[in-house]
């Protein structure tokens, strides 16, 4: 998932002013819907599979955490402190579960719809052509935000994956050198 830049997002584009005051293009502004609503329908399918994604791992990193901890209670009745890498990974596995956890923290979201308020209003609703496609325009306007806001979102829940990722490698390592230093 590439995030648009944020100094090129919306390089050129009009303002609502001008917009309000040029003579739109009904074609060219439902083709501009379509790419808006096309570009922030992936990023809401991005945040289902990253969070998808933390579901899984969050569910096997418990387990693994609590399979250690109970490992390690056994193993260190029989070789006392001897144990201690087992009960890190434990922890280091539940530092990584609780990364996943944070993949679910709100995040803010832009939104495929409009709010009806901003077709039923007269000029809009009961207008002409060109009231149509400035209206098509808007919409596609207000999408650039919504589509910024997600990339956001979705980078955060991102960065929360991959750092608990690298918790499970680092609590693999540390069960692998647990068993070279004893």
């Amino acid at each position: 998932m590439t995030r648009p830049p944020r100094e090129l997002a919306s390089v050129g584009m009009m303002t609502l002013e001008s917009l309000r005051n040029a003579d739109v293009n009904l074609d060219a502004a439902k083709e501009a819907l379509v790419q808006s609503e096309k570009r922030l329908g992936d990023a809401l399918e991005a945040k289902k599979a990253v969070e998808q994604k933390a579901t899984v791992l969050f569910g096997a990193y418990v387990t693994i955490s609590l399979a250690l901890f109970g490992f390690g209670g056994a193993l260190a009745k029989d070789v006392g402190s001897k144990a201690w890498p087992v009960f890190i990974a434990g922890m280091v596995f539940v530092v990584g579960a609780a990364a996943f956890a944070r993949v679910f923290w709100g995040g803010k979201y832009g939104n495929l719809g409009s709010q009806p308020s901003m077709w039923l209003q007269s000029g809009r609703i009961d207008g002409n052509k060109d009231a149509f496609a400035r209206m098509i325009a808007y919409v596609a306007y207000h999408h650039d935000s919504r589509i910024r806001i997600s990339y956001d979102s979705n980078a955060v829940k991102t960065r929360s994956l991959h750092f608990g990722l690298t918790m499970g490698i680092i609590g693999a390592l540390a069960l692998g050198a647990g068993r070279l230093f004893n």
